[in-house]
């Protein structure tokens, strides 16, 4: 073949003499380094795959305090309370408390996150106040549009990355709160 990388490659041994490295054997001493060092090798043809590895990995280290610790932010306390499955803050004469409460309750939805939580809650500080918003609502379709375009920000600086909180799950948390079936299915 034409392939430089399959072609054997001397190498001067100690006593002088040449021996032959072939791409098998690289491979062979990489696996065992590999196997005995606990380590992952990859093998790149170009410096513009190098590249391209090393930015993912930059871009991967770079989100790990992000992605480890369960999108960790400035809401980390509100993270360990909605884990631990009680309401850790106590609800004062003065009504505070009630926004973790509710944060925790919007939480319980499927794939509401700390972040999405903070966002709606921004929106609509209490339960009383989303609830007045849908009554609002001239139709069902109004209700259950009503949260799908708020912004939910995750990340800090440059790792800072938004999307909406969407329609099916702006449909479901109507369903809950407007809902007079106790029996009604969430899903369509």
């Amino acid at each position: 073949t034409n392939d430089p990388s399959s072609q054997p490659k001397k190498q001067r041994k100690k006593d002088g003499s040449n021996s032959v490295v072939t791409r098998v054997d690289v491979e062979e001493a990489l696996a065992a380094l590999s196997i005995r060092m606990t380590c992952q090798i990859f093998l790149y043809e170009s410096g513009s795959e190098i590249a391209t590895y090393l930015a993912m990995m930059t871009k991967a280290v770079a989100e790990a305090p992000y992605t480890d610790r369960n999108n960790e932010t400035a809401l980390s306390a509100l993270l360990q309370e909605a884990g631990s499955g009680r309401v850790s803050g106590k609800i004062s004469d003065d009504g505070r408390g009630f926004s973790t409460l509710w944060k925790q309750q919007l939480m319980q939805f499927p794939s509401v996150s700390a972040d999405v939580a903070h966002a709606i809650a921004s929106q609509y500080p209490t339960v009383r106040s989303l609830r007045l918003a849908y009554e609002r609502c001239s139709s069902d379709a109004e209700g259950e549009g009503l949260l799908q375009d708020i912004m939910v920000h995750r990340g800090v600086g440059i790792l800072a990355t938004s999307r909406r909180v969407g329609p099916e799950l702006s449909r479901r948390i109507y369903m809950v709160v407007t809902s007079q079936d106790p029996e009604a299915k969430l899903s369509k």
